[in-house]
């Protein structure tokens, strides 16, 4: 039924089996061939030319599906036996966007050579820092066009947040640069975020706007809660940890474990006037932590040892 009919979307078949249909002049395969039915005439389009023009009337067609039905396990191992047994390979099964880096398969196109910007992320968390401290985040920019992309007018909306160094503002066709940039909170117990803008020149994203996110805390007994009021041991601990609460009316709350991090583990809660509470640490690897008791608005954070 398919003779030789060009591949493309069949509205109104005359013919329909497994999937694929047909009319008198078009033939759509079943979804399951589609992406290797495509891949399959790109190689030998590649290898052995088109004299005829067969594919240039196709072309919308089989870049539209090289991207909706991309190689699966099927396709992955018949390239893998073919070139086994004769020592080439389908480099459009093995790498599907190669397609959409040729601008066209019929005319002489050079493409859009402008810079192309992209980004892997609309934020940048930076966790949970100790106040006072510091930690370094890195925001990667991706220039994927054929020219160079450069930046301008970077800047940080918060005092909180500072670039590290010199920000390189070229990105090389094909590259990828990273922006360096240091959260030191000021204060503790804060929810910190700023904005980091810039410009480019690529032509669709003139503009951007990347979130910064950090929280802050303290280490070590705070005022509220006098000394020796909280107590932790064993230290180092192993499978359990105990805090006692000696001579506290407290109202209810609850403990937590985090991670250097700034990663929240596990928590247990308090309930009020509890004077001793267990924290199973089972499943923790040996290192440090950071023991983060709620008691209304008050709140404790210690160190803590895990073997």
């Amino acid at each position: 039924e398919r003779a030789n009919k060009p591949f493309g979307p069949v509205a109104n078949p005359s013919w329909t089996q497994g999937g694929s249909k047909s009319n008198n002049s078009t033939f759509e395969p079943r979804d399951a061939q589609k992406g290797a039915s495509v891949r399959a005439l790109l190689y030998f389009y590649f290898r052995y030319q088109d004299y005829q023009g067969f594919i240039c009337g196709m072309e919308s067609t089989l870049r539209t599906w090289n991207k909706q039905f991309l190689p699966d396990s099927v396709d992955v191992k018949r390239n893998d036996d073919a070139f086994s047994f004769q020592h080439n390979r389908n480099p459009f099964v093995d790498h599907p966007e190669f397609l959409d880096r040729i601008a066209s398969l019929c005319t002489v196109n050079n493409g859009d050579t402008s810079p192309i910007a992209d980004w892997v992320a609309d934020t940048l968390e930076f966790g949970q820092v100790i106040s006072g401290n510091s930690r370094d985040g890195f925001y990667a920019f991706v220039n994927q066009g054929e020219t160079t992309m450069n930046l301008s007018n970077l800047s940080l909306s918060s005092p909180e947040f500072t670039f590290i160094g010199n920000p390189n503002l070229t990105i090389p066709k094909d590259s990828l640069v990273e922006i360096a940039v240091r959260f030191t909170p000021s204060a503790p117990n804060q929810v910190n975020t700023a904005q980091l803008t810039f410009n480019t020149d690529a032509p669709a994203t003139a503009s951007r706007t990347v979130t910064l996110r950090g929280n802050s805390f303290t280490v070590g007994v705070p005022s509220t809660f006098a000394v020796g009021q909280i107590k932790m041991f064993p230290q180092p601990a192993r499978d359990m940890v105990s805090l006692t609460l000696e001579a506290m009316r407290h109202p209810a709350g609850n403990v937590s474990v985090w991670n250097l991090a700034g990663q929240k583990l596990r928590t247990s809660n308090i309930a009020s006037g509890q004077s001793t509470v267990q924290i199973p640490l089972s499943g923790l690897a040996k290192g440090m932590y950071l023991l983060h008791v709620q008691l209304g608005n008050r709140q404790f954070v210690e160190k803590m040892i895990v073997e």
